[in-house]
């Protein structure tokens, strides 16, 4: 396989700032070992599909950076968004109020952080935070202790599950939150 052909196979879901810069990388991989483009790069480049697998996990595909898009439903979202966030942040302060609660109180904290530290951040980025900060606060503050105690069990597990599941929607949160960052820089967008 030669060398376009095998950029053509590794890079062709990806928005066109990742191609390039891909693009550009591996042909200078190749002039440095000597070998011509039109030779069969895959022994020196392994196999495409695992090279798409893995830019993957570094960058969105070209789906998914259009749905970042104005006028895409996702776009939409982000704006419907805006309210349910501001939504989310007084319906805490209820119910910290009303129950006088540490749990409650403690996730307005977290979440009136969260909204604070994400502030600078570009637009599709920090929506994209904030409603995953708002899914996850209402997950885990809200309608994981309901169902826990619809389901009879005992609130004491409750407290080694919560963490659990804060650490892995952040961690979730940040590995998207990377990908977007890497392909904004190489799509020229502010990052």
């Amino acid at each position: 396989m030669n060398a376009q052909n095998w950029l053509t196979r590794a890079t062709g879901e990806f928005p066109e700032g990742v191609t390039r810069r891909v693009s550009a990388e591996t042909l200078a991989h190749l002039q440095d070992t000597g070998l011509p483009q039109d030779a069969d790069v895959s022994v020196v480049l392994g196999s495409p599909d695992d090279t798409a697998r893995e830019l993957r996990q570094l960058y969105l595909s070209r789906r998914e950076w259009a749905g970042l898009q104005p006028g895409s439903s996702y776009r939409a979202l982000i704006t419907f968004a805006k309210w349910g966030v501001w939504a989310v942040a007084v319906l805490l302060c209820i119910e910290a109020l009303n129950e006088i609660s540490v749990l409650y109180t403690m996730a307005l904290v977290v979440y009136l952080l969260g909204l604070a530290w994400t502030h600078r951040l570009p637009y599709v980025r920090r929506w994209n935070l904030r409603m995953g900060a708002m899914l996850a606060t209402m997950c885990v503050f809200r309608w994981l202790p309901d169902l826990w105690k619809d389901a009879g069990l005992s609130p004491d597990y409750l407290w080694v599950i919560t963490p659990v599941l804060l650490v892995s929607m952040t961690a979730y949160l940040w590995t998207e939150n990377g990908r977007l960052r890497r392909t904004l820089t190489l799509e020229g967008e502010p990052a």
